[in-house]
C-alpha cells in the first residue's frame, strides 16, 4: 500500500511514499528482507539523480552496498566519461571493498570510516558522480549531503537493554529533511519509508503531526 502526502513551506516539495510490508516475528529478517526489496524502489523514484538510504546499522549500510552493487550491474554509470571519472575517483580511497564499490556509482557513508575516505564520498555524491549512498541514521543530524531521492529502509533500530525500537518523529524528519537539492534545480523531491505493514499509519501519522 502507498500512500502520498506533501509538505506545503519547504524550498523544495516533498513527495513522501510510506510502503508496509508484511512483518515476520524476527525484525532482524525483516530487515534483511528489505534489502531485497531496495533496489526497484530506487529505479522507480530516483529518476536519474542521487539517492540517499538510510540503515540502522554500519554492517547493515555495508551489506546494502554489496546487495546493490550485484544487483544493479553497473546500471547507475551513465555514460564512458562517468565510468572513467568513478575509475580515477576509487584509486584515491583507503579502503578497498569501497573502491570497488565507488566504481559502481554506489557507496556507503559511516562514522567507522577514514575521515579522507568519508569527505571524498561526499565530494562525488553532491557532484552527481555517486548515484547511491547508504549512510547509518545515527549520522541524520550531522549529514549534509542532500538527495533527490531519500529512502529510510526500516523504522526501526537495535538499542543495547532494549532490543528493536521505534525511530520517533524527529529521528523520521532528520532523515527525510535530506531530500531535495534546491541547488541543483530540483522543485520536487521524493522519500521512502519502508516500514512493516502494522507500522504504515503510525509513520503517517508521526509525519503528519497526528501522533496517538
Amino acid at each position: 500500500c502507498i500512500k502520498k502526502f506533501g509538505e506545503e513551506h519547504r524550498p523544495v516539495q516533498i513527495d513522501l511514499q510510506v510502503i508496509g510490508y508484511p512483518c515476520s516475528s524476527n525484525p532482524f529478517i525483516f530487515e534483511r528482507n528489505l534489502t531485497y526489496k531496495l533496489l526497484p524502489i530506487i529505479y522507480s523514484h530516483n529518476d536519474g539523480r542521487p539517492t540517499l538510504v538510510f540503515c540502522s546499522t554500519r554492517k547493515g549500510c555495508c551489506t546494502v552496498v554489496s546487495q546493490l552493487v550485484k544487483e544493479s550491474r553497473e546500471s547507475f554509470i551513465k555514460d564512458t566519461a562517468h565510468r572513467l571519472r568513478l575509475a580515477e575517483a576509487s584509486r584515491r580511497f583507503s579502503n578497498k571493498a569501497l573502491s570497488d564499490c565507488i566504481r559502481c556509482a554506489i557507496g556507503y557513508y559511516h562514522a567507522g570510516m577514514e575521515r579522507s575516505d568519508r569527505d571524498l564520498v561526499g565530494e562525488l555524491f553532491m557532484k552527481e558522480d555517486l548515484l547511491v549512498l547508504v549512510s547509518t541514521t545515527s549520522l541524520a543530524q550531522g549529514v549534509n549531503l542532500p538527495a533527490h531521492l531519500v529512502v529510510i529502509k526500516g523504522t526501526q533500530m537495535y538499542k543495547s537493554g532494549s532490543g528493536y525500537v521505534e525511530y520517533n518523529e524527529n529521528d523520521l524528519q532528520q532523515m527525510i529533511g535530506r531530500a531535495g537539492r534546491p541547488q541543483f534545480g530540483d522543485k520536487i523531491a521524493k522519500a521512502v519509508i519502508m516500514t512493516t505493514k502494522e507500522n504504515e499509519q503510525r509513520c503517517e501519522k508521526l509525519l503528519k503531526g497526528k501522533q496517538e
